[in-house]
């Protein structure tokens, strides 16, 4: 749903790419390669940054399949994931429904308690969820119910702040049903450590090598597509985009957390139509599509020719640490 075959595959062609070159012109380095397990769920980079895989390493270069061609250099979202529960009574809910507490009441308030709170939060916040479990069968009153609850927003500060209120509003919804409430929290990824050192690195090779190149067939099946989505038939991205600040998305990712440890720079590629969104039936259609493959390959040269200029160049390196030693205030 996110073309992450793409991602992965890309990564793995620029670092065997850029090795052969450094084999072939004999530069001093070391190049790594790094998959993430379970990386849809939020928090696979976290255990490896706990478990030290990146202890050795002096600069991440990164992408991500997009509907446009740039740098993305976007502070990503920070965000907190939680289970949400409550406990209640069972009983018989037509022969005796006085004696029950019913959890999925409890969840139901709480759930109308984060729905409003909506309108007070920062514009840039968001709030989305799943309810898990709600009861069984319906003629038994639920003694447990569960959803998970994710807040995101520009800082961890304010994602804090909105995982405070969410406890009082659970704490509310346990007093008001006579139930009992228990938030677990799950993961949190703080908002990405911009390198603008690296993205002019990304940007200088994205710009050499060209977005990809598009034939009319591609141009035709995203105009399709647009058209069956009710949005502009206006096809794929042709050029790149200049280097301005606050270019890329809103996702949330536990690259971020990797940005807090080691300087990182992340590239997007065109993989799907313009308008179009990752996590989304356009985005899987393309992900195998000539159009997907396209833009991987942009990636992945442009991912290569990054990783030789980091490597021949150590200027480049100090900077990138020099910079993130400023951002993260040592």
């Amino acid at each position: 749903g996110c073309a992450h075959n793409l991602l992965g595959t890309a990564s793995v062609a620029a670092a065997v790419a850029a090795n052969r070159e450094r084999i072939a012109r004999k530069l001093p380095g070391t190049i790594q390669l790094f998959g993430t397990p379970a990386e849809e769920i939020g928090f696979g980079k976290t255990f490896m940054i706990r478990d030290g895989a990146f202890k050795r390493t002096d600069v991440v270069l990164a992408w991500h399949p997009d509907d446009q061609n740039r740098v993305a250099n976007r502070t990503r979202l920070a965000v907190t994931g939680a289970n949400v529960e409550f406990f209640g009574r069972s009983a018989h809910a037509a022969a005796s429904p006085w004696l029950g507490r019913s959890a999925l009441d409890a969840l139901v308030l709480f759930d109308h308690a984060l729905a409003l709170m909506r309108e007070h939060i920062l514009p840039t916040a968001r709030i989305h969820r799943a309810i898990k479990e709600g009861g069984a069968v319906p003629n038994i009153i639920p003694d447990h119910a569960m959803g998970e609850y994710w807040l995101r927003d520009a800082s961890g500060e304010s994602v804090n702040e909105m995982l405070g209120r969410l406890g009082k509003a659970a704490d509310g919804a346990a007093l008001a049903t006579e139930t009992r409430a228990k938030v677990t929290l799950l993961f949190s990824n703080r908002e990405l450590v911009v390198n603008d050192t690296l993205n002019a690195l990304l940007q200088k090779e994205l710009e050499r090598v060209g977005p990809p190149r598009f034939d009319d067939a591609d141009q035709r099946f995203a105009k399709a597509m647009q058209k069956e989505l009710g949005f502009e038939e206006v096809g794929l991205a042709t050029t790149v985009m200049p280097f301005t600040q606050r270019n890329g998305g809103t996702a949330s990712s536990d690259i971020g957390e990797v940005s807090a440890v080691v300087p990182l720079a992340e590239l997007n590629l065109a993989a799907r139509p313009l308008g179009t969104a990752g996590h989304h039936w356009a985005q899987t259609a393309c992900a195998a599509h000539p159009l997907g493959y396209k833009g991987m390959a942009v990636a992945a040269k442009v991912l290569a020719a990054g990783t030789i200029d980091a490597l021949t160049d150590p200027a480049l390196i100090k900077a990138a640490h020099a910079e993130f030693v400023t951002q993260t205030k040592g």
